[in-house]
């Protein structure tokens, strides 16, 4: 159990910065709503209108609505100046804090990617300290997974790997779970795959996926 509680502390810390990035501009619930909007500046669509002859916008510079599932922040305080810093520290343009407790971001299209791109970077740094430090998941040789973090691949060492382990998985749920999130997956849509593979023979011991264990738990909690 040690173990598991490692990793998750690793995974939920490597998820903070999309939720308050920090003054470095480093980018529980993932089934609620979220949505990713792009719309025209206001000031580029003023420009376009006094300009005689049209161009064509800079993409990076369009403005993007990041909508923050108002069960990210259960626990938290979100206070007017919590949020006004969350804007100034994450390099955003504007917040809205939404009537269901939800709060919208607004930012640039390239500021957007930046933080998508930094995620996964905190992604791998995370992963590797959990698989090399004396205190993380010690049948996990190496983590794997897709650009759009929709299925991560476990390798282990067979002979040690165990179903405490296999428990990890929910981790991997909230790490893919997350980054969906932001990009602007609806919830229904919202999956990730994980594989527990062998690191000798590369045979699949075991494989999940987040919609099954979002309904298995919907399954038992309706049984109650």
């Amino acid at each position: 159990m040690k173990k598991i509680l490692c990793l998750l502390l690793c995974l939920t810390v490597a998820a903070v910065p999309l939720s308050g990035c920090g003054a470095d501009n480093t980018a529980n619930n993932v089934s609620s709503e979220s949505s990713v909007e792009q719309t025209q500046s206001e000031s580029s669509e003023q420009s376009q209108q006094n300009s005689d002859t049209p161009s064509e916008q800079d993409d990076s510079e369009e403005l993007i609505e990041v909508r923050i599932p108002a069960s990210l922040y259960e626990g938290q305080e979100l206070t007017e100046e919590q949020l006004q810093q969350n804007v100034e520290e994450g390099g955003y343009e504007s917040y809205t804090l939404n009537d269901d407790g939800s709060v919208t971001y607004t930012m640039t299209n390239a500021r957007h990617q930046q933080m998508l791109d930094e995620y996964k970077k905190t992604v791998d740094e995370t992963i590797e300290e959990c698989t090399t430090d004396e205190d993380g998941i010690y049948s996990i040789s190496k983590v794997e997974y897709n650009d759009d973090l929709t299925q991560f691949d476990i390798y282990v060492d067979a002979a040690s790997y165990s179903l405490a382990d296999s428990m990890s998985a929910f981790a991997f749920y909230l790490l893919g779970g997350y980054y969906q999130v932001f990009s602007g997956i609806s919830a229904d849509d919202i999956d990730i795959t994980v594989n527990f593979v062998d690191q000798d023979t590369e045979e699949v011991l075991d494989t999940g996926s987040y919609q099954e264990f979002m309904n298995r738990n919907s399954d038992t909690s309706s049984a109650t």
